[in-house]
């Protein structure tokens, strides 16, 4: 077996450097693809929820509480993302326990898009039924 001189191994380990940086220089580059910026973020979502609620009429004593903690409902569920990626809007019309102001807050309801209609009085939900039913608003 012939021993290679410190001379020898040198040469060899240059010239193998040499090579490697030739094939490693040479190499073919990426061509950078065309920069993309990042998508935007989902549009949010936004459900508007109406109330009908006597807040001076005859039965105010009961409608304000319950305008004031649906209302706060609304907003805790805002706040803890409880329909994810949905924002929840509470809309209120006081109908003053009279059926004429039921029908107009109906129709103003609609304008702002509510999908489903609050009322504790007996009368909004009344004369609003048919309404509700050819619109496909749900009444509770």
């Amino acid at each position: 077996m012939r021993k290679f001189s410190k001379r020898g191994l040198v040469t060899i380990s240059v010239l193998v450097a040499l090579v490697a940086s030739l094939i490693i220089g040479c190499a073919p580059k990426e061509e950078p693809g065309p920069i993309t910026p990042p998508p935007p973020p989902p549009a949010e979502k936004v459900l508007h929820i109406g109330h009908m609620a006597d807040l001076t009429g005859a039965a105010s004593s009961s409608g304000r509480p319950i305008a004031a903690g649906t209302k706060g409902y609304v907003e805790y569920c805002n706040d803890v993302d409880y329909l994810e990626g949905i924002k929840l809007v509470y809309d209120v019309i006081d109908s003053h326990y009279e059926t004429p102001k039921c029908v107009s807050g109906y129709e103003e309801l609609k304008a702002k898009g509510c999908i489903s209609l609050n009322t504790e009085i007996s009368c909004c939900a009344v004369s609003t039924c048919e309404m509700s039913n050819r619109d496909k608003m749900t009444i509770f």
